[in-house]
């Protein structure tokens, strides 16, 4: 029963985490919708994959290419360092990205607006060797040669190789923003867990000592597992705020010692250990999380399967054989007495019927003659096949 405790509150805790993560989310979404910060991880991204780090150059050109700011709108503004991503596109396709690259390889490329040098080019795989010069890094004119090289006379393949060069750049820029999207839900999530006061510690002590607490919160969680609510905000990646507020009301009808005004009293010793275990606390939470909604509702369900795996039975296995063995007892007693009864009926009725006969005459000096009874039929119980320890011949 101490393992199925600890292993209740450890579901409590991640339904808990799994609420308070799709709440982070929400704000996280909130907040991004404001300075568009992946816009500027994007901006970030294509100026190191074209050897641009000032924006001045290549990742100008780039910007400015009419298969590239048609995905934004107004100009491309060049600046050192990015706080908020303006109006700069959040998603380049990698079509347009390589598309963009082998016409600038092969109609030149300039500082300032889009302005074709050839009028009638040829895209051929001797063209764009020819014409590669014209990018103005060297290192990007080395990745491109190399694309050329590995596609075996085919522009279609010299394509595909740049689309892929950009995406193993794109997975990069993506992994950056992953972890700073973590920084954004770790600062979050620690100001949402000091403004509600969602300490963790607190909150395992108090489902450690009330048992319906427990059952409530483990019914929830099983209750949302199969939610398609839940599942919808675990799988999207963005979280309006009334879905967010739908979210946070829920976690405040489970009445946990969540918020100031449900702050326990503190011990009368509380001093600095108290002060640091409440900081340690609000930490964890904070952690929890950083991890996301989705590894939380993971977790969630393992833990789930492995309750229903282990909880144990509100009957034991001993009980129910004792109380088998004692109905069987008595029905054994049962039969025995009914053929007891039946066998004292059948003895009387024979001695009844040898009263009813006259006596028989006996010849002088012999012994008289003593009638056989006959013994009465008794059932057995292999015959009836009322007894289950003895098979039915």
């Amino acid at each position: 029963m101490f393992g199925s405790t600890i292993l209740d509150v450890v579901i409590g805790l991640s339904l808990i985490f799994l609420m308070l993560s799709l709440v982070a989310s929400a704000l996280r979404e909130a907040v991004e919708a404001i300075v568009k910060s992946r816009a500027v991880q994007l901006e970030r991204g294509i100026r190191m994959l074209l050897d641009d780090q000032t924006g001045k150059g290549l990742a100008t050109t780039f910007y400015e290419h009419p298969l590239v700011c048609s995905l934004y709108p107004k100009e491309y503004n060049v600046k050192g360092w990015r706080f908020r991503g303006g109006n700069l596109p959040t998603y380049i396709p990698a079509r347009n990205f390589a598309l963009a690259m082998l016409d600038m390889a092969i109609r030149g490329s300039n500082v300032g607006p889009y302005a074709a040098q050839q009028t009638t080019p040829v895209l051929t795989l001797p063209a764009l060797r020819a014409s590669v010069h014209r990018i103005p890094s060297p290192f990007v004119q080395q990745a491109m040669l190399s694309a050329m090289d590995s596609a075996q006379g085919d522009v279609t393949r010299v394509q595909q190789n740049l689309e892929a060069w950009y995406d193993s750049a794109m997975d990069r820029v993506s992994g950056h923003y992953k972890r700073r999207t973590q920084l954004w839900l770790f600062v979050i999530g620690l100001g949402a867990a000091v403004a509600l006061n969602v300490n963790t510690l607190t909150i395992a002590d108090y489902l450690a000592r009330n048992e319906q607490a427990r059952t409530g919160l483990v019914n929830r969680a099983a209750a949302i597992r199969s939610d398609t609510f839940y599942r919808r905000l675990v799988g999207d990646s963005s979280i309006d705020q009334a879905a967010a507020r739908a979210v946070y009301e829920d976690l405040q009808s489970l009445k946990l010692p969540i918020g100031w005004d449900r702050l326990p009293p503190a011990p009368k010793d509380a001093g600095t250990l108290y002060l640091l275990r409440t900081a340690l606390g609000l930490l964890i939470t904070a952690l929890a999380v950083m991890l996301g909604a989705p590894f939380w509702f993971d977790l969630l369900n393992k833990f789930m399967v492995i309750r229903s795996t282990v909880k144990p039975k509100e009957k034991s296995p001993e009980e129910g054989s004792e109380d088998r063995a004692k109905g069987k007892s008595k029905g054994d007693t049962t039969r025995e007495a009914d053929i007891a009864a039946v066998a004292s009926a059948a003895a009387a009725g024979v001695a009844a019927d040898a009263r009813a006969q006259p006596p028989l005459a006996v010849p002088p000096g012999a012994a008289p003659a003593i009638p056989e009874v006959e013994a009465p039929f008794i059932a057995h119980e292999w015959a009836t096949g009322e007894n289950p320890r003895e098979g039915i011949i």
